[in-house]
């Protein structure tokens, strides 16, 4: 079976991008990581958030060396992603100023 890393990886390296939520395991464990460290080199200022519904401490602490936002557990409570979000984008807006 094809991976499917390949349309998300072109396409942050062809556009630019305000927020990533992206799932942890896309075609296999933990590749998600392969797409948001992508987006930490193409858009540094974007807000990253990890999804999954398998939390492991392991993966936690990756998300805090490559410096994601959040670490969201599915079931999500998407107000409080969006809040999160709001968040950051506003802070990150705020610092350019």
């Amino acid at each position: 079976m094809p991976r499917t890393l390949p349309k998300p990886l072109e396409a942050i390296k062809t556009n630019e991008f305000d927020v990533l939520i992206c799932d942890l395991n896309i075609d296999r464990k933990a590749d998600g990581f392969e797409v948001m460290h992508a987006m930490r080199q193409a858009n540094p200022d974007a807000v990253v958030v990890i999804l999954t519904a398998y939390p492991a401490l392991d993966t936690a602490l990756e998300g805090i060396r490559i410096e994601i936002d959040d670490y969201v557990v599915k079931p999500a409570d998407i107000g409080s992603m969006i809040r999160t979000i709001e968040r950051k984008l506003s802070a990150r807006r705020a610092k350019r100023l």
